[in-house]
């Protein structure tokens, strides 16, 4: 196996456990109405969503450094842009599990406290649930996106993969960052069909670019682009 296939396979498998990863991730009771006494209710749940939220940065992150190697060959700049991009994505997600962890905290001592109607817990668990939506799917996923776009134009550039295939990225990313947009500006909310649907486009794209990856890898008879 050629050190190209083989980065390339590393990505797509990479790019499946951190979607694995993402959905296990989920914690329902930090999105319910009653999430100050579910969080507490279901510690164990909200620690396990956090740790499978840390592989899912791992994971990411792990995509752009298996495939820095060859992207560079094409174009340098792209391929560290594309990189560092990733790693400011995957430390957003950290903080984002950090404040998962402090809303559990919270909940802890909310119910501690007998659970009062009206309190300081209830302003700071909302401000701490704003917090989160914001890291995880507005400033994580403009700087997954950003990346993303180098590395889009890189693989569309040099036809490391098929044109039809980049292009429906750069599609993706566009409805993906208009839906961050639109949560940014509270007019949808995370758990709404409309940020669901908008973000639908690029997760197929990318499920389809992992299983091309894998089975087939990256084309390496193109030729590499001049340093830029």
């Amino acid at each position: 196996m050629t050190s190209t296939r083989r980065s390339a396979t590393i990505a797509g498998v990479l790019f499946f456990v951190g979607t694995a990863a993402g959905v296990l991730s989920v914690v329902g009771a930090a999105d319910s109405p009653g999430y100050l006494r579910e969080l507490a209710a279901h510690g164990t749940q909200v620690v396990v969503g956090a740790l499978f939220q840390c592989v899912m940065a791992v994971a990411y992150v792990g995509v752009a450094v298996a495939l820095y190697p060859v992207l560079r060959t094409h174009s340098p700049t792209a391929a560290a842009v594309f990189l560092g991009f990733r790693i400011a994505a995957g430390v957003l997600n950290l903080v984002g599990v950090v404040i998962l962890m402090l809303l559990l905290d919270l909940s802890n001592q909310f119910v501690d406290a007998g659970a009062p109607a009206s309190s300081h817990f209830q302003t700071l668990g909302g401000l701490l649930r704003s917090a989160r939506d914001l890291m995880n799917h507005v400033a994580m996923i403009w700087a997954l996106s950003l990346g993303d776009v180098m590395y889009y134009w890189v693989l569309y550039q040099a036809r490391l993969v098929a044109r039809w295939l980049s292009s429906w990225g750069f599609g993706g990313l566009a409805l993906t960052m208009s839906a961050s947009f639109l949560v940014l500006c509270r007019l949808i909310e995370v758990v709404a069909p409309t940020y669901l649907a908008l973000n639908a486009v690029l997760v197929l794209q990318q499920v389809v670019l992992a299983i091309w990856l894998v089975a087939r890898g990256l084309n390496a008879s193109t030729e590499a682009l001049p340093p830029r």
